[in-house]
């Protein structure tokens, strides 16, 4: 409520009528902000799926929707006011416009032009692994390729083992494959890359394996003093050669003999294996020399040695020998024997022993021998034995007699071995030494001698 009042002066005074008058709050009258801050205005592009990017901001923000062109075609407001996706661009110039306005009818718009120019590049691709050669590689292992492919408009990427007969699907941004390769020839892939506009690269790559490795062949258990065999095969590479084998077992150097034919390398090796203490784990591979100098070591594998221990069948029960006294004339086994043994374990070409045992059983007839295991039906040994022999059977005293084993082979096939042994009263035997001379009349080791006797 207001009144004015006025005087002059001379003391005149008036006054106007009493008003009331009522004050209300402004409406909103901003505009909404909106700014378009992707792509760049006035720049050139080959994605004709360009997306148009922007901002918005206003307390009472309703709506937004973009035009093109002619403006001829308005999109229909939209009230999430999302960026301007899914549009399939024609090639040349655009104009955008994107509006927004607010819920008191304030409004606003953002512009900008760009061009859109055709795609003629193939997307750029590569395999960056492998390369020409791979060293090593072992049937039925995966292989890992590596490759890379970038373009604006990046579309999808395949490859292919056998240059495009059966594809692969591949996912560009994984940048590798990894396959099983079952053989040598598996040695080439092609990879292609296409983008929106149709345009596609590829790039192939053959590598050469310096030595591709087939399935080994060896047992995967034996026994100290065994002879065993391992097998290995191989391909060289084309344009290589292979120089030199080494076969490593448990770290000792072995040198291989090997053949080569079409570049197919077999290469055989046979090993006494050597003594141990305890039952181990023998780590085993090959390492070949090439041609150009490359030194190459195979996968390592392991065998299981076992090793070998003899006793009087108190402690082990696979029997291997058995001797049994018996009085020679009746043929009745005999008691209160005495039966010493000396008893040596070779390997099968006699070459290195492995174990020496000797007991005395007194009173104990038969004698046996028995091992800690069974032994292997592919591993044959050699024995040499001296059993001393005698009984003072009922009173009766029997000489002391000696039965000679050399070189005798025990093996599964060949055990239990059991041996009969014939004492003589001692009344009734002949002391007598044979001396073994060979051609040049001088004493020969090492010989035995098969004695017989006979009766009139």
């Amino acid at each position: 409520t207001y009144q004015a009042f006025a005087t002059d002066t001379f003391g005149n005074a008036n006054q106007t009528n009493e008003r009331t008058i009522t004050i209300g709050a402004v409406g909103d009258i901003t505009n909404p902000d909106i700014n378009i801050t992707y792509p760049i205005n006035n720049t050139n592009w080959s994605n004709v799926n360009l997306d148009v990017n922007f901002t918005r901001s206003d307390t009472n923000l309703a709506y937004c929707w973009y035009s093109n062109d002619s403006y001829s075609a308005n999109s229909t407001p939209d009230s999430t006011c999302n960026n301007v996706t899914s549009v399939v661009w024609a090639d040349g110039k655009h104009n955008v416009t994107v509006w927004a306005n607010d819920t008191s009818g304030n409004m606003n718009n953002s512009k900008i032009s760009f061009t859109i120019i055709p795609d003629v590049i193939d997307p750029v691709v590569n395999i960056t692994y492998p390369l020409n050669y791979i060293d090593y590689r072992k049937a039925n292992l995966n292989l890992t390729i590596n490759f890379s492919a970038t373009d604006l408009n990046l579309g999808s990427c395949w490859g292919s083992f056998d240059g495009g007969t059966n594809n692969i699907s591949l996912t560009c941004a994984d940048q590798n494959i990894t396959r099983n390769m079952t053989s040598v020839n598996n040695d080439t892939f092609t990879f292609w890359a296409n983008d929106s506009a149709g345009n596609i690269g590829s790039k192939s790559r053959t590598w050469i394996y310096k030595v591709f490795q087939y399935i080994p062949v060896f047992n995967s258990g034996t026994s100290e003093g065994a002879t065993e065999t391992f097998r290995l095969n191989f391909t060289q590479g084309t344009g290589l050669q292979t120089s030199t084998v080494n076969f490593v077992y448990n770290s000792t150097l072995h040198s291989s003999a090997f053949s080569i034919s079409s570049d197919n390398v077999s290469v055989v090796n046979s090993i006494i294996i050597p003594n141990k203490n305890l039952s181990i784990t023998a780590p085993f591979y090959w390492s070949i020399t090439m041609s150009d100098g490359s030194e190459i070591n195979t996968s390592s594998y392991n065998q299981t040695i076992n090793i070998l221990r003899v006793g009087n069948c108190s402690n082990y029960s696979n029997l291997i020998y058995n001797f049994s006294v018996h009085d020679e004339e009746t043929k009745v086994k005999l008691d209160n024997t005495t039966i010493e043994i000396q008893f040596e374990l070779y390997d099968e070409a006699k070459t290195t022993r492995i174990l020496n045992f000797s007991q005395l059983y007194e009173e104990i007839n038969p004698a046996r021998i028995c091992i800690n295991g069974s032994l292997l039906t592919s591993v044959n040994y050699s024995a040499d034995l001296v059993v001393k022999y005698t009984s003072n059977d009922s009173g009766n005293v029997y000489a002391k007699e000696y039965h000679n084993i050399l070189g005798q082979v025990i093996g599964n096939s060949t055990v239990p071995r059991n041996i009969n042994l014939y004492s003589l009263l001692n009344a009734d035997s002949t002391e007598f030494q044979l001396t073994f001379k060979d051609s040049n009349l001088a004493f020969a080791p090492n010989v035995l001698v098969y004695l017989y006797r006979q009766y009139v």
